[in-house]
C-alpha cells in the first residue's frame, strides 16, 4: 500500500477542525499526525477557576508540554471574581505568545498582573472585558519601558458592565494609548450606573482613540443610567474621523426625569461638532430605545425635537446609508400601537424617509 503524501493528510485533518473527539482519535493513529491534529486541538482554551481543579491541571501543563500553548489563538479566563485567577493562570498565557484573542470574564484582579500578561501577547488584537474588578487602590508605575519592547497594538476593545470597581481601567488604557488605542479598529463599552467620571473618561478614550483615525466602529451603552445630577460638567463626545458605524441605547424616561434627553443631547452635540468633514464616512446608526409605556411614547417630548435635528444632520452626510431604531416595549404591541410607534417615528426623520433609509423594529412583551 503506497504511503499517503502529508499533504492530503492534512487537508484530511483541516476538514475536522471543529471535530476536537475525532481529531483526538486521529492523534492515536500515527505520530505523523500530531503536528497537524494539535494544531486544531489547542486553537481555544476557556480557563475556569470553578471547574474543579482545571487550573491546577493547566499549570502542570505548563510546566511539563509548554510548547503546546504556543497553538493557542484564543482564550478565555472566567471565575467567580476570585483574585488569584489571573495570577494563576499567568504562566500558561504568558506561554501563548501566538494568542490574537482573549476574553477576561467575572474577575478580580491588579493592575500590575493585568498588565504583565496583557504586554507579554505581542499578537494580541482582540480584548474583552466582561464584568472585571481592578484594584481601586493602586497606582501602576509607568516609567518602565520593559513591557513596551514588544507589546500587541489592540484591534478590538470590548467593555462590558463597566462600573466603580472596572473603572480604573480607562485611564490605565489612555496611559498605554500605543497599545490599547493606536491601532483600535472597534470599541464598545457598556456602563452599569455610570457617574460624571466615567462618563467623561468614555469621552477621553474615544477622544484620544481618534487622534490615531482607526477607530471606524463605535458603541457606547448605558449612558441613560446616569442620575441628571452627574450630566452637570461632563466632558463633550468627540466622534472619530473615520468612524463609519455608531451605536448607542437611550432608556426613555429612565430613572429621574431628563437622564434620556441629558444622554441624547451628548450624543446630538457630537454629530453638531464633528458635522463636516469629521463624519463624512460615516454609513450607519443604530439606536436602541427602551420604552416602559406607550402612553409616555406618544406624549410630545424634548427628545423627538433632538432627533428630528439629529436627522437633518444624518441627511446631509453622502456615505450615510441606514439609521437603525430598535424600540424595547415593556408593553404588549398591538397592530394599531405598532402602526402609531411607526407614524410617530417617521414624522421625525422626513429627509432620511426620501432616502429609504430608516429602519424600525419593535420588539414586546408580546406581539399580536
Amino acid at each position: 500500500m503506497p504511503e499517503i503524501p502529508i499533504e492530503i493528510i492534512e487537508e484530511i485533518l483541516d476538514h475536522l477542525y471543529n471535530d476536537k473527539q475525532m481529531l483526538k482519535v486521529c492523534s492515536l493513529v500515527s505520530r505523523g499526525f500530531y503536528p497537524r491534529t494539535r494544531h486544531h486541538l489547542f486553537q481555544s482554551i476557556r480557563i475556569s477557576q470553578i471547574l474543579g481543579d482545571s487550573m491546577y491541571r493547566l499549570r502542570v501543563l505548563a510546566h511539563t508540554s509548554p510548547h503546546i500553548f504556543m497553538h493557542f489563538k484564543s482564550a478565555e479566563i472566567y471565575s467567580s471574581y476570585d483574585s488569584s485567577t489571573l495570577r494563576q493562570a499567568q504562566l500558561p498565557l504568558l506561554l501563548m505568545a501566538n494568542l490574537t484573542s482573549l476574553n477576561i470574564k467575572n474577575t478580580s484582579t491588579s493592575l500590575k498582573c493585568f498588565r504583565m500578561i496583557i504586554f507579554s501577547l505581542p499578537l494580541l488584537k482582540s480584548l474583552i472585558l466582561e464584568s472585571i474588578t481592578f484594584d481601586v487602590e493602586e497606582i501602576v508605575d509607568p516609567s518602565s519601558n520593559s513591557f513596551l519592547a514588544d507589546k500587541p497594538s489592540l484591534e478590538k476593545l470590548h467593555i462590558h458592565h463597566l462600573h466603580s470597581g472596572s473603572s480604573d481601567f480607562l485611564p490605565f488604557a489612555l496611559r498605554y494609548r500605543s497599545v490599547f488605542l493606536e491601532s483600535l479598529q472597534e470599541f464598545y463599552i457598556n456602563m452599569y450606573n455610570p457617574r460624571r467620571k466615567d462618563l467623561s473618561l468614555c469621552s477621553d478614550i474615544i477622544r484620544a482613540a481618534s487622534q490615531f483615525r482607526t477607530l471606524k466602529s463605535l458603541c457606547v451603552l448605558g449612558t441613560s443610567n446616569c442620575v441628571l445630577t452627574q450630566w452637570f460638567n461632563v466632558k463633550p463626545l468627540m466622534l472619530p474621523r473615520r468612524l463609519q458605524s455608531l451605536f448607542f441605547d437611550i432608556k426613555y424616561r429612565a430613572l429621574d426625569g431628563g437622564t434620556d434627553v441629558s444622554a441624547m443631547q451628548w450624543f446630538l452635540n457630537a454629530f453638531i461638532q464633528g458635522h463636516s468633514p469629521q463624519l463624512r464616512h460615516l454609513e450607519n446608526l443604530h439606536i436602541d430605545m427602551t420604552v416602559k409605556s406607550f402612553d409616555d411614547f406618544v406624549d410630545e417630548d424634548e427628545i423627538w425635537i433632538l432627533f428630528a435635528n439629529l436627522g437633518l444632520i444624518l441627511s446631509h452626510i453622502d456615505t450615510f446609508r441606514c439609521l437603525q431604531l430598535t424600540y424595547i416595549c415593556d408593553y404588549q404591541i398591538s397592530e394599531e400601537i405598532r402602526r402609531d410607534m411607526l407614524s410617530l417615528t417617521l414624522e421625525n426623520f422626513p429627509s432620511l424617509c426620501e432616502k429609504d433609509v430608516v429602519k424600525i423594529a419593535l420588539h414586546g412583551t408580546s406581539v399580536t
